[in-house]
């Protein structure tokens, strides 16, 4: 990315949680994942994974450790690791995310972003007046949500579909959104 746009991070310090642990599974330490990937195929060959509290925090890697076995149960996984052989110790991992450096990230089809990859840019509505900067992505059952901080310390929330959002380039460090309605939130928590 030529340029990157304040808050932005290189590809090389970002880690995205692909799997959020929700339970030890049986008496040999595995463990219950959720996937929070789009690809289901990429857990098939997972070897190392990093294990950190901070889902949401790019920047936390967490602890390195290796994958000693995946299998599938209906729609979760069963991750069993390395030096984790007891229930009570994969209980310690409830609550964490397994990460990936954003290096090993699997691609996307075009027009599809990582979040990361978005956090920081500059917005702008179609007329080129800057609106602010895309401060979170908030995922909704409907469709995202881009969370924009203008220069006032007021969040707009922008849908992020067509409609509203005219072009997406993290190549040019900014989002062009159409004019709306505004609604804010004030203090940022909504």
């Amino acid at each position: 990315m030529a340029g990157s746009p304040e808050g932005s991070q290189s590809r090389d310090s970002v880690y995205l949680a692909i799997g959020w642990v929700t339970r030890p599974h049986g008496t040999g330490g595995e463990v219950r994942v959720e996937p929070l990937s789009d690809v289901p195929a990429r857990f098939s060959d997972l070897r190392r994974v990093f294990l950190s509290p901070e889902g949401k925090n790019p920047a936390a890697g967490g602890r390195p450790v290796n994958v000693a076995g995946v299998r599938w149960d209906r729609d979760a996984l069963l991750v069993r690791f390395e030096g984790v052989d007891t229930p009570e110790e994969a209980r310690k991992l409830q609550g964490w995310y397994l990460k990936v450096p954003a290096t090993e990230a699997a691609p996307l089809p075009e027009g599809h972003f990582y979040i990361y990859q978005l956090i920081g840019l500059e917005v702008v509505d179609t007329h080129g007046n800057p609106v602010g900067r895309l401060k979170d992505v908030l995922r909704r059952p409907a469709n995202d949500v881009f969370v924009v901080e203008r220069a006032d310390g007021r969040e707009l929330l922008v849908p992020a579909i067509r409609e509203a959002v005219a072009d997406v380039s993290p190549g040019d460090g900014r989002v062009v959104i159409r004019p709306m309605e505004e609604e804010t939130v004030e203090g940022g928590d909504a």
